[in-house]
This record gives C-alpha cells, structure tokens and sequence, in this order.
C-alpha cells in the first residue's frame, strides 16, 4: 500500500467536487494550522484530460503511442464557464524532450458523468494546437464512447478500444491538428543520388542512444549487416524510448521504403549516443545488400529497470494483429533482460509479460463510487 501526500495532477477534479482548496490547506498546515473543521462538498461531477505531447503512428508492425516534442506554432485553450485549463503550452514555446509528455490539463464540471464528458469532448472540439501532435482527437473519442460513459471497463480498456477505432481516420485527424500534411516520409526523402544506399532519418524530435546501457556493446555498428526488424538505436523523449528499425517506416497498404526480404549494410552511423536529433535528421546510411534469412535474434537486448510497457497483441477490424507499445527504460540497476526472436515472416516471441495500459483521464464523482481504469479522488 502506497500513500503519496504530495499533490496529484488531478488535484483539480477533487478540489471542483469538494470544494476544498487543497493546495492552500497545504498551507496552511505547513503553517501550523489545524484542517479539524475543515468544510467537505459534495457537489456534482468532474473530469480531468491530460493534453500529451505524443503521436499514434501505424506501421507493418501494428500501433504505437510515439512522442511529439517540438515547436508550438499555435496554441488556443477558449475560455468557458465550468472549464479550467492548467497549460504549460503556449505559441512559440518548445516542448523539451527532456520532460514529462504532458503540456495541459483540462478539467470539466457538470452536474453528472455523461453530461461532463459530454462538455468535455466538445471543449476540445474548440482546442487547437498546432506545431506538435496531442493526443486530443483521441481523448474525445474516449469521452464519446458508450463503453466509457456506462464506466464498465478496467485497465484493458485502451487496447480494446483501439480495435474498435479506424487507427488511419484517427492518426489523420491527429495529424492535420498538428498542421502536419506532408504525407509522411517517401522514397524520395530517403534515396541518395547516384547510389543505392539509403538514408534513415529521425521520425521526431529526441535524444539519440546507439547502445542499450553505457557498459554495453552498440545496437549496430558500420559494416554490421541487418534485417528490417533489427532495433538500429533508441529516441528518448519524455522518459520513453522508442526503439528506430527499417520495418517502422513501411506503411501499411503501401510499397515499401526497406524491402522485408532484404538485408541492409550499415554504412554510416551519423549521431554520437546522447545527441538531440530533431525530425528528418539523418541517424544512419544503410545499403541493401541481399536477401533476409532465417529467424535471428534481435541485437542487445534492451535492459529494463521499473520499465513501463504495455504490449497488447490485439485485432483490428480488418483482422490483422496489431501491436500496441509504451514506454520503456532502457538504464538501471536491478536489470529485467528483454528479448526478441523475429522472423523475416513478421512471427515474433518476446520473453516480457504484458502489462496493462490506461487512458488518459481522471474523474470523481458525487457518489464517491470508483471506476476501473481511471484515477479517482475520493472526498477526504
């Protein structure tokens, strides 16, 4: 059992709902003061969405959830009555990815959970952030879907929900949010003249790692020959790395950038292990050089401490597997080795359990009764 008196982000749900000012009754017992007669509410509904700085990007293999640090060019969080805003997000600042992923909260208040929701969602509907992908187009959808409102779900919820969604409409939406209409990376992005060797460039904004921990050997070095599904390096950015392969820019229903059934020279490793790259960076020079074979194991393994990974293998409406990944650490000590065996076929076997995943959203209601899946705060 674990008891954190400092504050919660969602801090504000509580303090709507009950009426208290938490963080001055912190205060005011820092002060000396007694909390005996403090007055608890007991007053309607609230709602907290966390806006993340992030991207679903859909690959060949399946959905993740990737970090989107970098430049605001707009930002507008409207002013309304029942609507609080807390935002680090403003036009022209720069979203380190040094950080944490979160840039606002926005926390509704209504009379009851599916009328709050309901003011929620269409708040959002108002928000416009452009310059970096959020996750709003998909916390909308979350406070729309009947599953959510009836509140029967548990910490499943999020991969469940994601087959139920059309992932390309949604990762469109997110995209055009962001003012991102460059289509994605194309041939021609990659393809150096008069040579059949190919860059690898950055997907986003992050910190570069070419090796698991310090004490271990590179992902991969020059001259090293690999798959499409070999981890190449790591991109950092709020606490999360992203492993780079081959396979991560083929995109699905379309002719591939990096032949599956080929093998790639690494040519050139261009980034030293600690340097921010921001996105279309050129990370690597890879050559194809012959035909995949076999099943391999990946190269080093990535070392785990307090790693936070969901890994759900879950079907989309067109009945191809999906993957969905968060998260993970790769430095620490004690170390969880992690491991993957691919075939060039796409089969894969990986030693780590699957760890549950949940939505970005916090709610406290009247009844004081809790939800599965979602952070409540109880009236103390």
């Amino acid at each position: 059992m674990e008891m954190n008196t400092r504050l919660q982000v969602e801090h504000p749900v509580t303090e709507w709902v009950s009426g208290v000012d938490i963080v001055g009754e912190q205060l005011r017992i820092a002060a000396g003061e007694s909390i005996e007669n403090l007055g608890i509410g007991d007053d309607g509904y609230a709602i907290e969405a966390r806006v993340n700085a992030e991207r679903l990007v859909e690959s060949t293999t399946g959905l993740s959830f990737q970090p989107s640090p970098g430049e605001i060019r707009e930002c507008e969080f409207p002013e309304e009555e029942g609507v609080d805003v807390i935002a680090a997000a403003a036009e022209g600042k720069f979203v380190s990815p040094y950080y944490d992923s979160m840039i606002a909260q926005v926390i509704a208040r209504g009379p009851d959970r599916a009328t709050t929701a309901a003011k929620l969602a269409d708040y959002l509907d108002r928000v416009s952030i452009r310059g970096i992908s959020t996750n709003v187009a998909l916390v909308k959808r979350i406070l729309r879907d009947e599953v959510f409102l009836r509140g029967d779900y548990d910490t499943g919820y999020l991969p469940e929900f994601l087959t139920r969604l059309d992932a390309g409409e949604l990762i469109a939406e997110i995209a055009e949010a962001a003012g991102d209409d460059d289509g994605g990376i194309g041939l021609d992005a990659i393809a150096i003249e008069d040579s059949d060797e190919l860059k690898v460039i950055a997907p986003s904004t992050g910190i570069f790692y070419g090796t698991p921990s310090p004490t271990e050997p590179p992902y991969v070095s020059v001259g090293d020959k690999v798959s499409v599904d070999t981890t190449l390096c790591q991109l950092e950015a709020f606490k999360i790395f992203t492993p780079v392969r081959l396979e991560d820019f083929n995109a699905p229903d379309q002719p591939p950038l990096y032949d599956p059934g080929r093998q790639f020279e690494v040519r050139r490793v261009n980034v030293p292990t600690g340097q921010q790259v921001n996105g279309g960076d050129l990370l690597f020079v890879v050559r194809p050089v012959g035909e995949c074979g076999g099943t391999r194991a990946s190269p080093p393994a990535l070392t785990l401490n307090k790693a936070r990974i969901a890994d759900e293998d879950v079907r989309a409406p067109r009945q191809r597997s999906a993957l969905i990944t968060r998260s993970m650490t790769p430095f620490g000590s004690p170390a969880q080795r992690v491991t993957t065996t691919r075939s060039c076929s796409g089969a894969t076997n990986t030693t780590f359990p699957p760890a549950p995943m949940a939505a970005n959203a916090s709610s406290d209601a009247a009844d004081q009764g809790l939800r599965p899946g979602l952070s409540h705060h109880m009236n103390p």
